[in-house]
């Protein structure tokens, strides 16, 4: 037999096969028109979306229209992943699919570089929320309904530390690089999720280094979730690729970083 036939019944078999089990083939590699995938993954108009898709998975997205773009309206959109960038495609990071109706997406860097968390006095996160708001203010409506600030406890949950529980008290800060890991030479599998957070964070694993504006000292982004031992302390995420509990009215090293939910249907 001809290895052209050969190979046409293979594939007729595959779509066979997938569909008497109900699950969905993805052939690995450029899609005419679209984005090939990265190592985590990667999202563009003509490519399908995974039924769970797995932490790190890159998503294009505009806020402002609430719709999926692609890699090339990102490259378009001139300084996308700056610090303090909010507007037009971004990249944004899925995290903790449970493949319900809506999907995590974290931004790729912080819309804003650094602010406070809150008062010691109020041990809410007042400052940091009222600028995520101030940051979203021009984005669809259905997104700012949604968007929020990560939890430590989301954090712990996609680095693998199930011994974290922010709700218990004598909970210390932790890594998420490999103990094997090889400083200014290897990338961490969680460098996404503190991507662009420090001028130098691609020495502790990072995919790049972050780009402060204002000349402010970026070092990391607020999570929404307060330190339980000591109400004045709430916890970071920084560019050592770590977690840290951190004093609330610190307000030189981290920033907002939103988290959006994303319409399954909208992918």
């Amino acid at each position: 037999m001809k290895k052209g036939k050969t190979a046409l019944l293979v594939v007729l078999c595959l779509v066979v096969v997938a569909a008497a089990v109900g699950c969905t083939l993805f052939f690995v590699g450029r899609a005419k028109g679209g984005d090939s995938p990265n190592a985590n993954g990667e999202r563009g108009k003509t490519s399908s979306f995974p039924e769970v898709a797995p932490n790190g998975y890159v998503v294009y997205f505009n806020p402002e229209t609430g719709k999926v773009c692609t890699k090339q309206d990102y490259n378009a959109n001139e300084g996308a992943s700056d610090t303090g960038n909010k507007s037009g495609c971004m990249k944004w990071y899925v995290f903790n699919d449970d493949g319900g109706d809506t999907v995590n997406l974290l931004l790729d860097h912080n819309t804003t570089a650094t602010v406070a968390w809150g008062s010691e006095e109020s041990g809410q996160p007042d400052s940091v929320v009222n600028q995520l708001l101030l940051d979203v203010a021009g984005w669809a409506d259905d997104i700012k309904v949604s968007t929020r600030l990560i939890t430590a406890n989301e954090v712990a949950q996609i680095t693998g530390n199930m011994d974290f529980d922010s709700a218990k008290e004598g909970m210390e800060y932790f890594s998420f690089l490999p103990d094997d890991y090889v400083w200014e030479t290897d990338t961490s599998p969680y460098g996404w999720l503190y991507d662009r957070t420090g001028d130098f964070c691609t020495n502790f694993g990072a995919f790049n280094d972050g780009t402060p504006d204002s000349g402010d000292v970026l070092n990391g982004y607020w999570t929404s979730t307060p330190y339980i031992d000591d109400h004045t302390y709430s916890w970071g995420v920084n560019q050592y690729g770590t977690m840290n509990n951190v004093p609330t009215e610190t307000n030189d090293e981290y920033g907002v970083r939103p988290v959006i939910n994303m319409s399954r249907q909208t992918s």
